[in-house]
């Protein structure tokens, strides 16, 4: 018997399918192959440069900001 191979795509689906509907977990990753389809067209990149780069979504940016700090 042949087993094919998990990716790191096929696992987030099966992840998201455990705790969401797995028709909400489709749309998810489609969703997230669109993104990296996007940047792929934009900056003329191949697949495994955009997934190696990543995502900064969500991330916390702390900045220098402008001095300013609240009397306590």
């Amino acid at each position: 018997m042949c087993v094919k191979p998990a990716t790191k795509v096929t696992l987030q689906y099966v992840r998201l399918s455990m705790n969401k509907h797995h028709g909400m977990a489709k749309m998810a990753i489609a969703h997230k192959l669109a993104v990296r389809l996007y940047w792929m067209l934009r900056s003329g990149q191949n697949y495994t440069q955009i997934v190696e780069r990543g995502s900064h979504a969500g991330q916390f940016v702390r900045s220098g900001g402008c001095g300013f700090r609240p009397a306590i």
